[in-house]
């Protein structure tokens, strides 16, 4: 059996006194045994005593994932999860096996632990119980009025309890991470709303694992020192003010197209769109899938040609992406570039009413500029024709999470697998989906939009 350990050790992983720089270095095994692999990665790694370790392993392994714990030194703290698919960096190739990933010029870095949180995602925003047809009295709707619904986010109840351990110190001592790098399970709101209050100025990556149930029998796998929990968030807290705070957290959403030109919110509440132009938002949007559809600019627009009930238009995976008004975001601009703009999926829509709702936590704002956007079918069938990532990643990148399409595979285990070298030091991964906040005031957001990518560099 032949396997090749990947590993990448640039110049910028040599850490000196008078310079010293934020690095990630990352060593990769497709060894089929895990006990194996992770010892191969150790070996090359070799990691000093307390140094905080960051693994991600497939789920090929199956159950052997649920020994991961007891394969990792006792001396080193850990985080990790089971991810859909490894990435060889320099390639841009989905691989099978284990990355762990050591970090550099960091001043000090917490691992932490959450778990037992509210789950708040299943529920889906801005799906009201039967109100009736139109907008009458409370009486006429069963009780319910619209003018008390003003907020769908839990900011402001944020926090209380939820916090523990090393984040919870750190909270009590007003000490701001520079960076977390999370991975949690698929709830993890309630946590993100927390830290955002007690922590407003952290910059935030990360990654919801993958399920396992039909892997080793948990619901999730997350990794915290020498113990696995089947959900919540694990993650490290990271300080280095000269490194980590010129750094900036990134997305793309290679895999949609621009559907119309933008809009401006001019009546909202909470995460529902009222009036876009001043005009009915689904009236606008209508306009523009059918402009679209009629227009044969080019293949893209077959999910698009046949007339889309407006009951429906949460099932034609229609997008919005939304940003602030006196952010700079040309309307022309290719969602596959990186930005800091927010992409978002509609969730329903009512033509009585007129209104939009948007799978986000974050209230919208009159002002706000947003602009819809569509799964590009060629983009799919050349992604899902091979295990090379149409959206390469860079090797400036520290960290790098990328979205698969629910149909995705894992790529399997190989006895005579030759390997790729990684080529770079970045921990990048495929995953359900993914974390991040930007810094400064911006708002978190998890995302599952298939082939989205969110980077750190």
């Amino acid at each position: 059996m032949n396997r090749r350990i990947f590993h990448s050790l640039s110049s910028a992983t040599r850490i000196h006194e008078s310079s010293r720089c934020f690095s990630v270095s990352t060593a990769t095994s497709t060894c089929p045994d895990l006990k194996k692999a992770v010892h191969d990665c150790l070996s090359v790694l070799n990691p000093s005593r307390g140094e905080p370790l960051i693994v991600a392993v497939s789920p090929v392994y199956g159950p052997q994932t649920s020994s991961l714990p007891t394969l990792l030194p006792p001396s080193n703290t850990a985080v990790g999860t089971v991810v859909t698919n490894l990435v060889d960096a320099a390639s841009s190739t989905m691989i099978p096996g284990v990355s762990i990933s050591t970090l550099k010029g960091i001043e000090s870095s917490h691992v932490f632990a959450q778990s037992g949180l509210r789950p708040t995602w299943s529920k889906a925003v801005g799906r009201w119980p039967d109100l009736g047809r139109g907008f009458g009295s409370g009486s006429e709707r069963g009780g319910f009025d619209l003018d008390h619904f003003r907020s769908v986010s839990s900011s402001a109840e944020a926090g209380q309890g939820v916090l523990t351990g090393e984040l919870a110190k750190l909270a009590e001592q007003s000490r701001i991470p520079d960076l977390f790098l999370l991975f949690s399970d698929r709830e993890p709101q309630q946590f993100l709303d927390a830290l955002s209050k007690f922590f407003p100025t952290s910059k935030i990556i990360g990654a919801v694992g993958a399920q396992t149930p039909f892997v080793n029998g948990l619901p999730f796998t997350l990794l915290h020192n020498g113990k696995i929990q089947s959900n919540g968030v694990v993650g490290l807290a990271m300080f280095d003010k000269s490194g980590l705070q010129s750094s900036r957290v990134k997305t793309a959403f290679p895999g949609v197209r621009v559907l119309g030109d933008s809009l401006t919110i001019t009546n909202c509440k909470g995460n529902v769109v009222l009036n876009l132009d001043g005009a009915n938002a689904v009236a606008q949007i209508l306009k523009r899938i059918n402009k679209h559809g009629r227009s044969g600019v080019s293949d893209d627009t077959s999910p698009l040609t046949l007339r889309v009930d407006p009951y429906d238009i949460a099932d034609k995976q229609i997008y919005a992406r939304i940003w602030d008004a006196e952010e700079t975001l040309p309307a022309t601009e290719d969602p596959a570039q990186m930005s800091t703009a927010s992409v978002y999926k509609l969730i329903g829509g009512d033509p009585s009413k007129g209104i939009l709702a948007i799978e986000s936590s974050r209230d919208l704002l009159p002002g706000m500029k947003i602009q819809f956007l569509y799964p590009s079918a060629s983009f799919h069938t050349e992604q899902s024709t091979g295990q090379t990532l149409v959206q390469p990643f860079s090797k400036d990148f520290k960290f790098a999470f990328s979205t698969t399409h629910p149909d995705s595979v894992h790529v399997p285990l190989k006895d005579n697998d030759e390997g790729r070298s990684a080529g770079s030091d970045v921990l990048a991964v495929t995953t359900e989906a993914i974390i991040c906040k930007r810094g400064g005031l911006d708002q978190w957001e998890t995302c599952d939009i298939p082939y989205s990518v969110s980077v750190f560099s």
